[in-house]
Order: structure tokens, then C-alpha cells, then sequence
């Protein structure tokens, strides 16, 4: 009988242990849905304020009117403009 006694006060001070480490994760876990939506909230409106037309200067036009490539690999070919 004291064996299981003494297996039942083990699983109870397991049961405390896991049960604050719960709590303390539902903690964790609400603070971290919070940023995510306030980071998620600055990003619409950043996306909102690029969006806008006259908010972004943008590039301007290449001289020889050749289109910038957003392609920064090295490769082997010649990328000079001749002028």
C-alpha cells in the first residue's frame, strides 16, 4: 500500500511540474501570437504605404535603356555595358 502511495505522490509532483510548464508556454505562446499580429499589421500597412502611387521614388530610367536584372549571381559572361 505505501508503494503505491509513494507512486501516487511522484505522479502528482510530476503532474504540478508539467502543468506549470503549460502555463508557462500558454504564456510564451500568447505573447508570440501578439507579436505576429502586430508585425503582421505593420506589414500591410507598409505594403499599403508602397503601394500608394507617389510614396516610392523608384529607379530611374538606365541610360542606355537597357532593364536591370535582379539576377546577382556571378556567372561567366561579360555583364559590361559597352558605351
Amino acid at each position: 500500500m505505501q508503494e503505491l502511495a509513494d507512486k501516487y505522490a511522484a505522479v502528482k509532483e510530476k503532474l504540478t511540474t508539467v502543468a506549470v510548464k503549460f502555463t508557462n508556454e500558454q504564456a510564451v505562446n500568447s505573447a508570440l501570437r501578439q507579436i505576429v499580429a502586430e508585425l503582421d499589421l505593420e506589414l500591410m500597412q507598409a505594403d499599403r504605404n508602397l503601394s500608394s502611387p507617389g510614396t516610392s521614388p523608384g529607379f530611374p530610367p538606365r541610360v542606355d535603356g537597357q532593364r536591370r536584372d535582379r539576377d546577382c549571381s556571378t556567372s561567366t559572361e561579360d555583364t559590361h555595358v559597352q558605351r
